[in-house]
């Protein structure tokens, strides 16, 4: 399956986003990641799942997240091409790094 970035459809209704952990964690945090799973269908890397999850695995937000990627409400997406990965660390303004 290719995914997309942005307003992409991939066999849904919801358009397709990739999330960083900063959002996921504070939605998480403040009780409200529905919203980002009714709005969207949203994707994270295994990266952002380590940092969102496994490092603070006993947090009661790291236990949400958790619970909707066990649901398949958050997907998890393996970063591949490193050369993309690269080219997306040149960009601070589309990672949040600055």
């Amino acid at each position: 399956m290719s995914i997309g970035l942005g307003e992409k459809r991939l066999g849904s209704k919801k358009p397709t986003y990739f999330f960083d952990a900063t959002p996921i964690i504070h939605f998480a945090r403040i009780g409200k990641l529905r919203l980002i799973l009714d709005i969207c269908e949203p994707y994270i890397t295994r990266e952002v799942y380590n940092e969102t999850v496994e490092r603070e695995e006993t947090k009661p937000d790291a236990l949400v997240v958790r619970d909707a990627i066990e649901r398949s409400e958050i997907r998890i997406y393996d970063v591949h091409d490193r050369n993309l990965v690269k080219v997306f660390q040149r960009h601070p303004e589309i990672h949040g790094r600055g």
